[in-house]
Order: C-alpha cells, then structure tokens, then sequence
C-alpha cells in the first residue's frame, strides 16, 4: 500500500526560527499568540497568522514576510501598470505578470496566458523561479475575487492592481498553500510608486 507523506508539519515554537530540515512542505506553528503556517523557499519565508489565541508558556511569534534575496524595486510596479494600460486600451482586458528572479535580480514576464474583461488565467505555474503574480482590473478595484482566492493556492506573493485607468491602486498578499495573509507594501518594494496601497484591517 502506497503511503503519502502529510505536507505539514507540527511545531511548538521555541523562541527560534522552525526548522525547516524535516522534509514538509510548511509547518503549524503553535505559539503564545496562536497558530500560525509558516513555509520557505529559496526567495521567499512566510509566517502567516491563522488563529489568534493566548497559550501560556509559549513565546510570541510575528507575522512576517521576507523576500530573501532583499526587496525589490518599485519602479517594477509601474512598469507593470504601464504594460497592463497598454493591454487593455484596444479592448478592457485583464493581464497577468510575473515577477521572477533571474540570479539575484528580479524581472517581469508577461506569461502565456488566458484573458478576458474579468479573468487572466496563466498557461502552467511558471516555475519555481516565479516569486509573484499580478493582476491588473481595469475598472474593478484592487481587490481578490473568490476566483482568486480558489486559484491561487500555491506558496507565492500575489497581487491586484485596480483602477488602472483612473486611481491606480494595489493590493498585496502572501499565499502559503490556500493560507493568505494582506502584505503591506513597503515589506517588498522599496521606493516610490504611482499605485495607491488599499490598506486593510
């Protein structure tokens, strides 16, 4: 009988980063402050909160999102919205794009893709290499759809431009495997932009 390994694994924090060596694909982590999902890669590490609760005894444990190839410029944001500008003034088009890491140096692709006035669907996953998506609304705001939420599932950052024609605005957030968590935006840019951050409670 074949056996399938479970993807996670069960921590209880100790006050030190969790170890990553055991061979799962994330980890819950129970800490003093509730239960988090944590997960790593070579480009990313995200500690995402899912329940807040207090456990005596046990140290505190912060959300935390890092790019571990150090934080990327702006200036890609609004190359990304010039390029879905362009994209939707023949017809209102959404477009998707990555942001990928070539080395230590980030680059965006605009991948093969499925689109439409309310959906951009990628042709693959895009590789390993790909650290976020991003999708532009042309009128809608910057906000994730159940869609979104549905076909986002992998552990990446993702993001949602609005607007794009009027107020530009973006939002974005980390995905740890259907697990997501609102990132600000000057956790992974550094630099100045034309989009507008939707704040989020």
């Amino acid at each position: 009988m074949l056996k399938i390994r479970n993807p996670a694994g069960y921590i209880i924090h100790s006050g030190h980063e969790p170890d990553f060596g055991d061979g799962h694909t994330y980890h819950y982590v129970m800490a003093g402050n509730g239960v988090f999902k944590v997960a790593r890669n070579a480009y990313l590490l995200a500690i995402v909160p899912l329940a807040t609760c207090k456990i005596v005894g046990l140290p505190l444990l912060r959300p935390k999102v890092q790019l571990r190839k150090g934080e990327l410029p702006a200036y890609l944001l609004d190359s990304i919205l010039h390029d879905a500008r362009s994209v939707a003034t023949a017809s209102p088009k959404e477009a998707l794009y990555h942001i990928r890491m070539d080395g230590l140096n980030a680059r965006i692709v605009r991948p093969r893709q499925n689109v439409g006035e309310t959906h951009a669907v990628c042709v693959g996953d895009g590789g390993a290499d790909v650290i976020m998506d991003i999708h532009s609304h042309c009128d809608g705001a910057a906000n994730f759809s159940p869609i979104d939420d549905r076909d986002e599932v992998g552990f990446r950052l993702y993001g949602v431009i609005g607007t794009i024609f009027t107020r530009p605005q973006i939002q974005l957030r980390v995905g740890v495997y259907g697990d997501f968590w609102t990132v600000p935006l000057e956790m992974l840019f550094f630099g100045k932009t034309k989009l507008a951050e939707v704040k989020r409670r």
